[in-house]
């Protein structure tokens, strides 16, 4: 009895111990941001993003192309193609003039449509 009892308080002990020792010291609290489109394409150089709001978006994501998600609204049209000066209404690949519609199905996916076909993209979150 004496054996379980010294056991169980090792164990708490170890317990607390890793628990303290993997806190977040000095008070500070730690946060997330959204990517940037620096940030993605430093990460992948060839990523085929847009941004809209301040949110980037990215396509050719195989659980967002196989998504059944229906066109909506016009939401904005990409005013440039750039790979490094960001802003709204910047793409990484898709042509100026290219729509971007909402879909009626997922608040975080956006449709761009080029010549009639449609890309699917996806908004990255915070990380």
């Amino acid at each position: 009895m004496l054996k379980k009892i010294f056991l169980l308080g090792m164990n708490t002990l170890v317990t607390f111990t890793l628990l303290a020792a993997c806190s977040n010291d000095g008070g500070e609290t730690i946060t997330s941001s959204k990517p940037t489109a620096q940030e993605v394409l430093k990460e992948e150089p060839n990523a085929d993003i847009i941004q809209i709001n301040g949110t980037i978006y990215k396509t050719n994501i195989k659980r967002v192309d196989d998504l059944k998600v229906t066109k909506d609204k016009e939401i904005t049209i990409i005013q440039k193609t750039s790979k490094k000066d960001f802003e709204d209404g910047t793409a990484s690949k898709l042509p100026v003039k290219t729509k971007i519609f909402s879909t009626k199905e997922q608040n975080d996916v956006v449709i761009a449509e080029i010549n009639g076909k449609i890309k699917k993209y996806i908004a990255l979150a915070e990380g």
